[in-house]
């Protein structure tokens, strides 16, 4: 049996834009754009713009972004993603999220508004998604952050990697498969397969 899990921020749900913006107009500075960031390290971005500014800075913003899910949209094929996973397996995909536990109301509050489904929302660190997924008996992850891409794939499940502008340039490993979009898992020959039998 096939068992789906998805990240959240990154994979399904834009979080990025609003926090550029958001920093940004606090600041008093351009709006970086999305598909500049060659990389996911916001204090980066800000110092190319010429604004000094603290890890700690950038991450006090998060708390107001998680809080008001109106703000942060999906991507565009999240919605028909979710119903594909369903419609293919039969159940919808479980959301693993790098958020902390208690934006578990929130999480599934974003998931019923942009998604139109309620989804399972399990929360831990980047690093402890691999150990989580067998846990759960999740065999198929699809994350935006090569390094927890590659520590899922290395644990023998199949682990895709979504291209986003923070990890394009990143050398993919040989264990992780890099799909332009959600539904491109569909059309991928170990999924094929897997619909034939």
């Amino acid at each position: 049996m096939i068992k789906m899990g998805i990240d959240l921020d990154g994979v399904v749900c834009d979080i990025i834009t609003p926090w550029l913006t958001i920093i940004a107009y606090a600041y008093d500075v351009q709006v970086p754009k999305v598909v500049d960031m060659d990389d996911s390290h916001f204090v980066d971005v800000f110092r190319k713009k010429g604004l000094n500014i603290s890890g700690n800075q950038v991450s006090k913003v998060l708390p107001f972004i998680y809080k008001n899910n109106n703000i942060v949209h999906a991507y565009e094929d999240a919605e028909s993603f979710i119903r594909l996973c369903s419609f293919y397996l039969g159940i919808a995909p479980t959301v693993i999220t790098s958020r902390q536990p208690w934006y578990q109301k929130e999480c599934e509050e974003w998931c019923e508004m942009w998604l139109g489904v309620k989804l399972e929302c399990l929360h831990c660190k980047p690093h402890e998604k691999a150990d989580l997924c067998i846990e759960k008996d999740i065999n198929v992850f699809i994350e935006d952050r090569l390094d927890t891409a590659d520590s899922i794939a290395r644990k023998g499940l199949h682990s895709f990697l979504i291209n986003r502008p923070w990890n394009v340039k990143e050398k993919i490993l040989p264990n992780v498969i890099r799909i332009s979009s959600l539904n491109e898992c569909w059309d991928l020959p170990w999924w094929m397969s897997v619909r034939v039998e």
